[in-house]
């Protein structure tokens, strides 16, 4: 298995498999020096992001992954302009 799952600061969210949610906009919004925490609830198989100091989390449901493949997600991190910058803490 292989894909991404996406979460832009202008709100958009990106998920490989799954249309209903792929190139969708959401209002979870970032910018430049907002801390992140990303987490991975893989016994309700979703995705739960949030931003320090909101108390408005962004889950995305994920689509049944084979039990294998809990063991190959990696977070990563786009930067998509000159003088972007990321500090992963932990």
């Amino acid at each position: 298995m292989h894909g991404a799952y996406f979460f832009s600061s202008n709100g958009f969210v990106f998920a490989h498999n799954d249309q209903a949610v792929n190139n969708t906009k959401t209002n979870f919004l970032f910018k430049a020096n907002d801390e992140l925490s990303i987490e991975v609830e893989k016994n309700q198989s979703k995705i739960v992001v949030k931003k320090k100091g909101d108390n408005k989390p962004h889950e995305l449901l994920l689509k049944i992954l084979d039990e294998k493949d809990w063991d190959d997600l990696y977070y990563g991190v786009c930067l998509n302009g000159v003088g972007d910058k990321v500090q992963i803490l932990s």
